[in-house]
C-alpha cells in the first residue's frame, strides 16, 4: 500500500529534524495543544523546506512529566 499526498509530504519534510529533536506541524501542534499544553513547553521556528520556501514548525523544548497522573493497574513502578 502506498500513501502519499500533502500530509505525508509534509511529515517526510518534518522528518529531516535533528537527532533527539520533535517538530510538529501546525495542525499537530493545534490538536495537542488542547489536550496536553501542560506537558510541554514548544517553540516557534522556522524550516526552509526544499522547493517550498520557508514553514513554521513547532519544535518540542521541554517535556513536563505530570505528577498526577493515573497509571493503569498493569503497569508496575
Amino acid at each position: 500500500m502506498t500513501v502519499v499526498g500533502v500530509p505525508v509530504v509534509y511529515a517526510c519534510r518534518l522528518s529531516c529534524a535533528k537527532l533527539g529533536e520533535i517538530l510538529l506541524n501546525q495542525s499537530a501542534y493545534e490538536e495537542s495543544n488542547t489536550k496536553y499544553n501542560k506537558c510541554y513547553e514548544l517553540r516557534e521556528t522556522e524550516l526552509d523546506i526544499k522547493y517550498e520556501g520557508k514553514i513554521i514548525a513547532y519544535k518540542l523544548e521541554k517535556y513536563i512529566f505530570p505528577k498526577d497522573i493515573i497509571y493503569p493497574g498493569w503497569i508496575k513502578d
